[in-house]
């Protein structure tokens, strides 16, 4: 797995599905997919906060840290990235590059349900 200049990463799982034909779906490619999405992004940290949530601080050339939280459940993952992180322009120019990206590393379709709060911009990631 390649990930970009200044990765870190304190721990490890991967998403399984019961099913046989379910693939292995691993947190940090989303986090690369969403870091790649986003121009000119030159760092990753990820931290696990606990067995099912995990946070991803990206840092992009400007020097400002976009932090996104995915939280796994057996057949989705959530991710979510604050509004005050990531503007809703940004925000739209994002998305298609995130799917494009997860398509191109997993080499599946990805059905993706962006919803938002009043706070956060969160995308369910049903596989």
């Amino acid at each position: 797995m390649n990930f970009p200049t200044g990765i870190k990463c304190s721990a490890e799982k991967k998403v399984r599905g019961t099913q046989g034909d379910m693939s292995n779906v691993d947190y940090k490619q989303i986090f690369n997919a969403a870091a790649s999405a986003l121009n000119g992004s030159s760092g990753l940290s990820i931290e696990a906060q606990d067995l099912n949530t995990y946070t991803a601080d990206i840092t992009i050339e400007n020097g400002s840290v976009i932090k996104f939280t995915a939280v796994l459940g057996e057949y989705s993952l959530e991710l979510s990235v604050t509004k005050e992180s990531i503007g809703g322009r940004e925000y739209e120019k994002f998305m298609p590059r995130f799917e494009y990206n997860l398509e191109q590393k997993f080499f599946k379709n990805f059905k993706l349900e962006p919803f938002e709060t009043s706070r956060e911009y969160k995308i369910k990631i049903s596989f």
